[in-house]
């Protein structure tokens, strides 16, 4: 990817899709994100901005350790894709990344059931 796709938003999300298709596979992505819908009201587009809430929501499903793994796997390929600083800089959280790439990862989120 060159330096305007990775800073592109549409960049950011086909490089969070891939490394989540890495880690989990398609399908087991797919039922991760339905759930993230669901269960937090949290889509894929909104991950960049809200990496701190999907960082809560994928330790409420894989409990901390898994999420800890999970978020570790995510920085380390992002961090690679885009020639981001190596945690020596504080690179260690998805929050951090968001944030070098140009968005905030602020926001928490509280679980709920989305209302049809």
């Amino acid at each position: 990817m060159g330096k305007k796709e990775a800073s592109s938003h549409e960049g950011i999300l086909i490089a969070l899709n891939e490394s989540m298709e890495v880690i989990f596979g398609k399908r087991t992505v797919e039922a991760i994100y339905y759930y993230l819908e669901k269960k937090f009201l949290l889509k894929l587009e909104d991950i960049p901005r809200k990496s701190v809430a999907f960082t809560e929501a994928i330790a409420e499903m894989f409990g901390v350790e898994g999420a800890s793994l999970i978020e570790t796997m995510l920085v380390r390929d992002l961090s690679e894709r885009f020639a981001l600083k190596g945690t020596k800089e504080g690179l260690s959280t998805l929050s951090d990344c968001m944030s070098v790439l140009g968005f905030s990862g602020s926001q928490k989120c509280v679980a709920r059931e989305k209302t049809e």
